[in-house]
């Protein structure tokens, strides 16, 4: 099982500074994974996959390369 990573976890853990609101841009575009809630609850905390997370990070770093 992977680790779950919250908004602010993004930012210090993986160096994502992106706000709330361009993130949510990003997955409706498809360009940043899909967040899910824990919980049905609309209170629940939204987490991504540590392993969707990393390989966006190193999809952009290789599309930098070019």
């Amino acid at each position: 099982m992977s680790r779950l990573l919250t908004k602010r976890q993004l930012k210090t853990d993986k160096g994502i500074p992106y706000h709330s609101e361009h993130i949510m841009r990003l997955v409706r575009q498809g360009k940043f994974p899909a967040p899910f809630r824990l919980h049905d609850s609309p209170n629940s905390p939204v987490v991504w996959r540590e392993e969707e997370i990393d390989a966006y990070i190193v999809e952009r770093m290789a599309s930098s390369q070019q």
